[in-house]
């Protein structure tokens, strides 16, 4: 019986939004390892496999923004090389609202990217900075008019070491296009 109502509130608690629910990054490092990063119930867990899995630790603050996230991917779904180290961008989607407030923005999100280093040499994976996508809260939005999600838009990104970005009235950026660059771990909008 106990178990039951356990059962049953969680199921409440998903379907109310405020546990968020299992979701995963499978990402390619180079062209025989994958990294996956699983987040069930707020519980973030990373490892690696090549012929083995090989358990990373995830740095506190990104267990945290991925534990807490309505989603999150990994841009093109692979890491890429730069300055002799791996990084990995994700996406974490977060309502901008607690538990679907009503309201302005009461069922928005704040897409934020995140870009991690994957550090195989200590096995873990740490964010090194961030920048704000898009933002219910701040009016920031990209441009796409494909009809594509923003998951399924990022996901199909060839080169994640080489993003193009294009807001709509961006206070800093205007419309134009604009690229990230990686530079000292910092995302750079250039």
């Amino acid at each position: 019986m106990r178990n039951d109502m356990m059962h049953w509130l969680v199921a409440l608690a998903l379907t109310l939004g405020l546990i968020p629910a299992q979701a995963a990054i499978d990402a390619a490092i180079g062209s025989n390892k994958q990294l996956r990063v699983d987040s069930h119930h707020g519980h973030v867990v990373a490892q690696m496999t090549a012929r083995a899995k090989r358990p990373l630790r995830v740095d506190a603050s990104l267990a945290k923004e991925i534990g807490t996230a309505q989603a999150f991917f990994a841009v093109g779904k692979r890491a890429f090389v730069q300055d002799n180290a791996t990084w990995l961008l994700i996406v974490t989607q977060a309502e901008s609202r607690a538990n679907h407030a009503a309201g302005a923005c009461g069922s928005g999100t704040e897409d934020t990217l995140r870009l991690v280093e994957v550090d195989i040499a200590k096995a873990r994976i740490v964010e090194r900075s961030s920048l704000l996508l898009q933002s219910c809260l701040t009016g920031l939005s990209l441009n796409d008019d494909s009809g594509r999600s923003l998951q399924e838009s990022l996901e199909a990104v060839p080169d994640p070491g080489h993003l193009r970005l294009d807001w709509l009235n961006h206070p800093d950026s205007g419309d134009r296009q604009r690229t990230l660059t990686i530079v000292g771990g910092t995302i750079k909008v250039g």
